[in-house]
């Protein structure tokens, strides 16, 4: 997988691994990027809800800024989409409307 993303331009950058977090294999479920820097989210099942420590560790060490960490419910990475600003926003799910709750001087459209 990784071949196939860096014949295509993409910059992999790999997180540590963690002895403690067996089940964790995509960084895209406890995080999200946006132009503004990372947000660390809140995964729904309990084995992976210490993945945000693993990515938050790396973001410090590399730089990355977070933008916000949710802190309501539950929002994972793979919740999300950056939708062009001129986009209308028609209905939001349960999920999608706790994370603006908790996020809510975050840029929505």
């Amino acid at each position: 997988m990784v071949d196939g993303y860096e014949k295509n331009g993409v910059n992999c950058q790999f997180v540590g691994a963690d002895d403690g977090l067996r089940s964790s294999v995509f960084t895209r479920d406890s995080s999200f990027m946006t132009p503004w820097g990372t947000v660390i989210a809140s995964i729904q099942t309990p084995p992976r809800r210490q993945d945000y420590s693993v990515v938050s560790e790396f973001c410090r060490k590399v730089e990355i800024p977070i933008r916000k960490w949710v802190t309501e419910d539950q929002f994972e990475g793979g919740d999300f989409v950056i939708i062009r600003p001129e986009a209308k926003q028609q209905k939001l799910d349960r999920r999608r409307k706790d994370f603006f709750k908790a996020c809510p001087d975050y840029p929505f459209i």
